[in-house]
């Protein structure tokens, strides 16, 4: 009976821990000292030309976003290259940053297929985890590349940006992640498809690093 009631009485010491822990790592959040500088990649690379578009208001009231830029690339052939990055300066506990296998179906489109790749990181680097989607909407076919950047690197997987904010927590850094998506439209092979894709991913990744608050200037500082 002794070892019964130290066992219920260790259980909800236990608990009342684990819920003032949660507590403290909900409310005592690190902020980050600079957000992004999307400005940072430019509205030409290679032979594409860019130019700035905006979704509709509703998009980004329910994206909740702090800072996003939104464009639309085209080569010299008239393909349409979509370029969209998403900063969420604290990802939320209770809430996910949007992944576009969960919206996508929602606006009409159909998942053909979603594959694990890799691309070649910046300036030799080691190549970074991807999704590649297969989308189709009515006649329109689509190849969008997306993954998730946070101050622990790249992720691709939605659990693990989730595992992400609980280990940047308990570490007292930043939870801010940046979504970065990119998406062909076209009417070419999936071979070479992917091809101009990875060659269009090679010129983002120059530029990609300076325009995230994850380098060495992003010092961190708390907002108590």
């Amino acid at each position: 009976m002794a070892a019964s009631k130290t066992s219920l009485v260790t259980a909800c010491v236990l608990i009342v821990a684990a819920g003032a822990f949660a507590y403290f790592l909900r409310y005592s959040r690190v902020m980050p000292d600079r957000g992004p500088d999307f400005s940072q990649i430019p509205l030409v690379l290679g032979q594409w030309e860019g130019e700035e578009r905006r979704f509709g208001e509703i998009t980004y009231d329910v994206l909740g976003a702090d800072t996003t830029t939104y464009r639309v690339y085209f080569d010299p052939q008239g393909r349409k290259m979509f370029l969209f990055l998403a900063y969420f300066k604290s990802q939320k506990y209770g809430g996910q940053i949007h992944s576009p296998r969960h919206c996508l179906p929602g606006g009409g489109w159909t998942i053909e297929s979603h594959e694990r790749r890799e691309l070649d990181g910046p300036e030799g680097r080691p190549a970074i985890p991807v999704n590649l989607l297969k989308v189709t909407h009515g006649n329109y076919v689509e190849y969008m590349w997306y993954w998730f950047v946070t101050r622990g690197g790249v992720n691709p997987s939605e659990y693990g940006l989730k595992l992400d904010l609980v280990l940047n927590s308990l570490q007292l850094k930043p939870t801010d992640a940046v979504f970065v998506r990119f998406n062909l439209e076209t009417a070419d092979g999936p071979a070479e498809t992917e091809k101009i894709c990875r060659e269009f991913a090679a010129l983002l990744m120059k530029y990609l690093d300076a325009a995230l608050p994850f380098g060495p200037a992003g010092d961190n500082k708390s907002d108590g």
